[in-house]
């Protein structure tokens, strides 16, 4: 019965967590499956704003700009430097949209959240269900030693 409760709320969990990220996770799939790679300039960091780097890139002779966080394949924020090129992955149908850093990388990254979520968003509720489960187990025995 508790295996039972559990696959629920695993599915339960799954389910959120597919839902929360599946508008990021398809863009990230574009990006891994039709992105195309290209190197990126860094002409900003922003350490104050969740450590944001700011990069420019050039595609077919146009310069387009973008922001992103740093590793997924690029260094460190603190090792990236203004003027240094970083991995850009632009979409070749809307060359303004871009990703910094591999997507592939990310992508597994959401992946990973959302099965963690599977297995534990039923944690707390079991949790529960066990602690009513003792405690009504445990009022009638000592119902049943009254009387």
């Amino acid at each position: 019965m508790f295996l039972l409760i559990w696959a629920a709320l695993s599915g339960v969990g799954y389910g959120i967590g597919a839902f929360i990220f599946d508008e990021a996770q398809t863009e990230l799939r574009h990006f891994v499956e039709d992105g195309k790679p290209i190197w990126g300039k860094v002409i900003a960091k922003d350490p104050e704003n969740h450590a944001t780097i700011r990069y420019t890139y050039v595609v077919d002779g146009t310069s387009y700009s973008g922001q992103g966080g740093s590793g997924r394949g690029n260094p460190r924020f603190d090792d990236i430097k203004v003027g240094d090129n970083v991995v850009v992955y632009y979409d070749p149908t809307d060359p303004a949209k871009s990703f910094m850093g591999y997507p592939q990388y990310k992508l597994q990254a959401s992946y990973s959240v959302v099965v963690f979520l599977a297995i534990a968003f039923p944690i707390l509720p079991m949790i529960v269900i066990l602690a009513i489960f003792f405690a009504i187990r445990a009022a009638r025995k000592t119902e049943a030693n009254e009387n």
